[in-house]
Parts: C-alpha cells; structure tokens; sequence
C-alpha cells in the first residue's frame, strides 16, 4: 500500500492555465506555485491541487486506513501501548518529554496568529486566505556567488568560535562540497557522514541565492557535527533523528543573523526575516499540527474504519486551532493530508522535526543569553555524537527537555523575529 501510494501520487497530474497556456503540471511544481507573487496564480494552484487529490480520495482514503489499522496490529502484538510508542523507541526520548513540548508549542499559536495579521497588513489585504501564507515579501538578495557564501559562512562560523572556522574552512579548501549544477547530478542537498573514519561530504546545487548559501551553511553544520564527533566509535558516531540537526539549523541562524546585521537594505532584511519565521512555522507549528492529527486519526481508527469525511474532519480542526481566525482556510482544504509521504511511511515522525527545531532555537537563545560561556558547552555536545540518549547528552548544558520553560526558549526567539519584522513593517 505504501508503493501504491507513491506511484499514484508521483504519476497525478495538475492541469492549470498560467498566461493564455494550460500545462500539466506534477505534484512538486504545483505545490511551488503557492509561492509565487501573483496572487490569483496562487489562488488557482491552490485550488486546482485540491480539486484533483479529491477525485482519487476515496482510494487515498482506503490506502491510509489500511495502513493505520496494519499499525495498530502490529503494536497489539508488540504490545506497545500506545501508537507512538515506536517512533519514540527509536528517537531515544520519553512519551513526557514530547507532551510537554507539543503542548508548549500549542500555547504559542498566537505567534503565528499576530505574523498573519501583520502579513496581511504588508500585502495589504484585510486577512490571509491560505494561498497567500508562502506568498513572497520584500526583496531577494541576488544574484549571492557562492565565493559570497564562502566568505558570509566563514566570517559567521569564526565569530561564534574559531573552532567552527577552522573545520570549515578545509570544507571549502579541500573541496569536500560538491556545489556545481552538472547535467545528470541529482537534485537536492545533503551531507554524508558514513563512519568516524572518515570525513564528511556535502553534495549541494549551488544557483547563485540567498537561499542555496543557506542550505550550504545547514549542510556544514552537519559537516561540523561529523567532524566534531569522529572521536567516538562506529556505533557512538550516529545521532537519533530528535538531534540530528543541533548544529545545522545552529549553522543557519549564526549566518542568518551575520547577514541581517549587515544588510542595510530594509526591504531585503524583511525578506530574510520573513523567510527565516516562516521556515520555523513550518519546521514547529506546522509538524505539530500533523503530529495532532495524526494521534486524532489512530485514535478514530480504533472505533472503526476511516471515511474521507471522517479524516477531513479530524484534519480542519488540527489545522483550525494553528491558523484560528488569522487565515481562511477554503472547503478543499479538507484533502490537505492525502498528499503527505510522513502519514504513509512514517508514522509519527513529523515531531521530531519540531523537537530539532525547538532544541536548537531554545540552545539559540541560551547562546544569546550566556554568550561566549555557551560555547565550549555546545562543542562538547557535538563531539558527544550519539553516545548517550539526548536527554543525558544535554544535561551538562543545564537542559532539561520535560522543563516547558525550556522549550519556551525557542519560541521566545521565533517571537523576537515577528517583533523585528513588526518593526520593519512600521517604518516602510
């Protein structure tokens, strides 16, 4: 059922005219055009997505209760007692830890709220509808060489410690990163770190914006972690997916805020700062809300099979309660889950995204709160790798991940970031 998910969604095609042609167009392009600046592009990309995930619904349906059910088996068997279970075994963390944090992140939906509200006063319409939450603000810093990224990511790295200038420096020297665009290259970007053995290799496309030098900071941040814990053994080396990204998303906010300090341009630090807010949203609120649904969803399927009216239903009040009366969500909305590769292959995954993210912006703030006395600490947890479960792992820094005033760390750093572009908005 899992591949029959795949090879349907991967094969629909979205039919859709943009300027006097109809194309047809694939999942991933019609999902880009929800960015674009044009509203009534965005509008009608929207609802032609949705329109065309509801005429195979009831098999899309069919397809996730199956599995579901198959789950909720197979945790019988093993009895686990309770669906989560599973993916926290696997994360090295406590069912407590997770509650405590997602319960948090719900308290701090009014962040999001007063964001777009204040979005909407910058695209100057009396609310957001959902198709305009991705819409494009203010200026793109382009074209950024990546000799720029270069030097914007070692000036960034070496002012938080020598140490991380250092490691990435003989990245960039000894050409450990494969950024050029070639014919026949795959897609994407990634860093691999395959054993304590060796050093770690960053395969990224470079295009020449702002937002590929900020996948390059991301991608050395992980490099940074490989290389800082290649003293701990084979089985020690890995990290489990809850702290997997402590220094990437680390290496993005130390160059973001470099970039932010230096740009005088008003306009192009409201697009960084927008961007930057609405990356988070979509790394915590966002993964929060399926992570709330999903928990809806197997809870529903223990009474009995699953209809599309019934997970429709579960699916607008999860999202209800993150864009409250901020946003307008339209009826076809209802069919936002039937695309999403997580439900199918990986139940319960989606929170460790908001525990990455919350953990490294709550040790962001901790870092802007201690200053230089942070830094040693933070070198020590990267060196540790995975030898001892996250919990353990942070204590030295004075974490503690069932604490909510922890976590509210990181959202006290997403709402510095809405006050900063709030104040940009005032001055434009």
């Amino acid at each position: 059922f899992g591949r029959l998910f795949s090879e349907m969604t991967s094969s629909l095609t979205f039919s859709l005219e943009r300027e006097g042609k109809r194309a047809e167009l694939t999942l991933s392009e019609v999902l880009a055009l929800l960015h674009e600046p044009n509203r009534e592009v965005r509008r009608r990309a929207m609802e032609t997505l949705y329109q065309e995930l509801s005429h195979h619904g009831q098999t899309l349906t069919f397809i996730y209760d199956t599995l579901i059910q198959d789950h909720l088996t197979m945790d019988r068997l093993r009895r686990y007692p309770h669906p989560m279970l599973e993916r926290h075994l696997s994360n090295e963390i406590d069912g407590e830890a997770v509650s405590n944090m997602m319960q948090v992140t719900e308290t701090n939906y009014g962040i999001a709220h007063d964001y777009f509200r204040l979005k909407a006063r910058l695209l100057k319409l009396p609310h957001l509808a959902l198709y305009d939450q991705y819409a494009p603000v203010g200026k793109e810093l382009t074209p950024f060489a990546f000799t720029q990224a270069q030097q914007v990511i070692l000036e960034a790295f070496g002012a938080f410690t020598p140490v991380f200038r250092t490691i990435a420096s003989e990245f960039f020297a000894k050409h450990w990163i494969d950024a050029e665009i070639r014919k026949g290259k795959r897609g994407g970007a990634f860093c691999a770190s395959p054993s304590p053995q060796l050093h770690p290799y960053i395969l990224c496309n470079y295009t020449d914006n702002l937002r590929d030098a900020m996948t390059v900071a991301h991608e050395l941040g992980h490099g940074l972690h490989g290389c800082l814990s290649r003293k701990q053994s084979f089985l020690n080396y890995d990290t489990p997916l809850t702290t997997a990204e402590t220094a990437s998303v680390f290496g993005e906010m130390l160059v973001f805020d470099y970039l932010v300090e230096r740009q005088a341009d008003p306009q192009v630090q409201l697009a960084l700062i927008a961007g930057k807010i609405e990356d988070a949203f979509a790394t915590v609120f966002r993964q929060n809300v399926l992570t709330r649904f999903e928990q809806a969803v197997f809870s529903k399927r223990q009474a009995g099979r699953l209809t599309p009216e019934a997970i429709g239903d579960l699916w607008v009040e999860a999202n209800g309660n993150y864009y409250g009366d901020a946003v307008e969500m339209p009826e076809e909305y209802r069919w936002g889950w039937s695309y999403i590769p997580h439900f199918i292959h990986s139940r319960f995954y989606c929170y460790s995204y908001v525990f990455g993210q919350l953990l490294v912006l709550s040790l962001y703030r901790m870092y802007r709160e201690e200053g230089k006395s942070f830094v040693p600490k933070y070198l020590a947890l990267l060196e540790a790798g995975g030898s001892d479960s996250p919990e353990a792992l942070l204590k030295p820094l004075g974490v503690d991940i069932h604490d909510p005033k922890f976590w509210q760390k990181g959202f006290d750093e997403i709402q510095s970031l809405v006050k900063r572009m709030e104040g940009l908005v005032d001055k434009s």
